[in-house]
């Protein structure tokens, strides 16, 4: 598991500019008439970051089964607030889900970066990392 190389990201994360973070493109009618669904276009560096999260060795697998076990009251819980005193395991369970529910729901990714959520797990990840405090 190479969570370094996450943790590489924060100082991006940090300084992220808000208008290069997710554009849309589609939403429109071609010229032969045919409708094309919006969708997200990230930062090309956002994209790395996904790519290097699948590859980290960081994302659980059953992370649905896995958030539903942790956290049964998740509907109603600030996730947010979850996050500050998550366990190793925990983290990387609510990480996976925020990268992967981007396929379903287009755009979200960038919605968690700009409200630093994105950011507050990498820093919660350095915390335990440092900390050596995985479970």
């Amino acid at each position: 598991m190479d969570v370094d190389l996450l943790l590489s990201y924060i100082p991006y994360f940090e300084t992220i500019d808000p208008d290069v973070v997710c554009k849309w493109g589609g939403g429109n009618n071609r010229e032969d008439d045919v409708f094309t669904m919006p969708y997200a276009i990230y930062d090309e560096k956002l994209y790395e970051f996904i790519k290097d999260a699948h590859d980290s060795g960081v994302m659980v697998n059953d992370y649905i089964n896995e958030l539903n076990r942790l956290i049964p009251d998740r509907q109603t819980v600030d996730i947010q607030e979850v996050v500050k005193t998550a366990d190793f395991y925990t983290l990387q369970v609510i990480f996976t889900k925020c990268i992967r529910v981007d396929r379903f729901n287009e755009g979200s990714l960038g919605e968690s970066v700009l409200s630093e959520f994105v950011l507050a797990m990498l820093k919660r990840f350095q915390a335990l990392n440092s900390n050596d405090n995985r479970e």
